[in-house]
């Protein structure tokens, strides 16, 4: 019976000084946090802008004007000239006050961990010691082999269950933060850096710098959502304490969420293609898993054209499914039945390509286009194609290839004999030109690589068939056709292939906007005004397209034929040899 009694006292001491440890800690933090914003208030109201006139009269210790302003005697100017000189001292102080108040602020967060894995280590001792003399939770553990040890498991992982904080995948609030370039929805714990480009912004678990909130910690995914992205959390773990029922995902797995969707060729380009330079920048290496959100919403397919294109270029294209792993490995702890999945190692992107600088770009498109090609068994020999050579037809000019590429549903041609036509006529086998029409959606992925890898000069509707161009060789001309009312309603997004078409290294010869697309039935309303104009298809005015296929080919055509530096001008990369990858395999 004394035993127990002291047993017991001995836990009521250490429970009295965790609560005791916990509410300073809790005060201090206050107290800080008041002073901090008290400090913050003193130094902007100290601040002010100085009225004095001309340096050269202060420097001699005269100054009529700021006489004259302050009163018109010396004696006013030397007693602002002191305060300003006392308040520019007072504000060097308080900055020094906020750096020491900051770093108490970081080492309170430190001691509250060390204080947490305390409270867990004696915890662990007091129910170890309750085992020994019975009675205890963990008498159980006494029984011998498997089941002891999953049983201990069962134990540890449900207590650490609620040691770990789950915060909403989706933070509803981010926006109201400021620039969403740095506070962005997605897992808004991480902070971006804004509208700085450089690499692409991947943030990798655990972390590799000396980050001590993230060094060591691992990501856990809670829930499965498909409608509600706040549904879905997070948290930020030590590999010892998962919760139990979580599904330890193995090897490498890259996350990627978007505004968007992952159908569309563009948009899910936009949101993928990174990890191939991440690959780049990681000696090629390889991951073995892929997750994908659409504003914080589980996503388990991708359209098969980046399907393709990840697939090629040696990244994992088919995104896990959540509700697959917890078939698997139901998850049965205490907390709640939602399946939860932590990864040995996560690399998470926010923005895909976006802030990423012109050379990177490049580099990263020419690795896709080269991957691609390889993985489609295409060479391209130079970056115009077949050259008079090879054509026997003359050397005196180059060989070029123009395309028509078709849509066939939305944004079609109302007259394609007509554009056929034009094509006959200014693209002639006795001018060393030649020319095709395809159809994108009759086309399997390989054949469209083809295509636009010997295209020269391409010709088609704005849509998501133009993320083809990234096939196309460097120095290949792209012309974009509009139906009516694009540039009054569509916004940016009009223009996002005349920026690819600059990312990988061709020229966009502009816009053509047909302007007898008949005119929308409700003018008062735009968004329905969008949507008809959207789809409309696409006629042509003859002379108009005549004259301006004619300058886009002559053009290249004016290009001599053995320039090697060409490329360089142009600063095109791969240009001798457009099938030599970074990356081998």
């Amino acid at each position: 019976m004394s035993d127990r009694m002291e047993r017991g006292c001995c836990r009521c001491r250490v429970s009295s000084f965790l609560i005791f440890i916990f509410v300073l800690l809790v005060v201090l933090s206050v107290y800080i946090y008041h002073v901090h914003r008290a400090l913050q208030d003193l130094v902007h109201s100290r601040r002010f802008r100085s009225s004095l006139g001309d340096g050269d009269y202060a420097a001699a210790g005269y100054n009529p004007i700021a006489q004259e302003r302050i009163g018109g005697t010396a004696n006013g100017y030397w007693i602002q000239r002191n305060h300003m000189r006392v308040t520019e001292q007072l504000q060097q102080q308080v900055q020094e006050v906020l750096k020491i108040t900051t770093g108490y602020g970081y080492e309170i967060e430190e001691l509250k961990r060390r204080l947490s894995e305390v409270e867990t280590t004696v915890r662990e001792e007091l129910n170890r010691e309750e085992a020994r003399t019975g009675g205890s939770r963990l008498a159980a553990l006494e029984h011998p082999g498997s089941q002891q040890e999953q049983r201990k498991q069962m134990f540890y992982a449900s207590s650490h269950v609620h040691s770990l904080r789950f915060l909403p995948l989706k933070d509803v609030q981010a926006r109201s933060r400021g620039d969403t370039h740095v506070h962005h929805y997605f897992i808004s714990a991480l902070k971006g850096r804004g509208w700085a480009e450089g690499p692409p912004e991947l943030f990798t678990f655990p972390a590799e710098d000396g980050n001590s909130t993230l060094r060591h910690r691992l990501l856990c995914l809670r829930g499965n959502s498909t409608s509600d992205g706040t549904q879905n959390s997070y948290a930020l773990a030590h590999k010892e304490e998962l919760p139990i029922g979580a599904r330890l995902v193995q090897g490498t797995t890259l996350i990627s969420d978007t505004l968007w969707d992952f159908r569309n060729p563009w948009h899910s380009m936009f949101n993928l293609v990174q990890f191939i330079y991440w690959r780049l920048d990681n000696a090629c290496t390889r991951a073995q898993n892929l997750v994908v959100f659409h504003q914080a919403e589980f996503r388990t397919h991708l359209g098969d054209w980046i399907g393709s294109v990840l697939s090629s270029s040696g990244l994992p294209s088919v995104p896990l499914d959540i509700n697959k792993l917890a078939a698997e490995h139901p998850n049965t702890g205490e907390a709640d039945d939602l399946p939860i999945m932590c990864f040995e190692r996560a690399i998470v992107s926010r923005r895909g390509i976006g802030g990423m600088t012109l050379p990177l770009r490049r580099r990263l498109f020419d690795e896709m286009r080269c991957q691609v090609r390889r993985a489609c068994n295409i060479h391209v020999n130079n970056m115009y194609g077949a050259d008079a050579e090879e054509t026997k037809i003359t050397r005196s000019i180059r060989h070029v290839n123009v395309t028509l590429l078709v849509r066939q549903r939305t944004r079609g041609f109302i007259d394609e004999g007509a554009w056929r036509r034009v094509l006959q006529e200014q693209c002639r086998p006795t001018q060393n030109c030649t020319w095709s029409v395809i159809y994108v959606a009759n086309m399997s992925f390989c054949r469209q690589v083809e295509a636009m890898s010997h295209t020269n000069i391409l010709i088609s509707a704005h849509g998501g068939q133009l993320a083809n161009i990234v096939f196309m060789s460097p120095g290949g001309s792209l012309m974009e056709l509009f139906p009516s009312g694009w540039l009054e309603m569509a916004g940016h997004g009009q223009y996002i292939y005349k920026n690819l078409a600059y990312w990988v290294g061709l020229h966009h010869e502009g816009f053509w906007r047909d302007p007898l697309t008949p005119p929308c039935p409700d003018p008062s309303n735009a968004r329905t005004c969008f949507s008809y104009y959207k789809d409309q298809p696409i006629g042509i005015n003859t002379t108009h397209i005549t004259r301006w296929l004619k300058d886009v080919i002559h053009k290249h055509q004016s290009i001599p034929l053995h320039t090697k530096d060409h490329g360089k001008k142009e600063n095109i990369s791969n240009f001798i040899d457009q099938n030599k990858c970074e990356c081998s395999t």
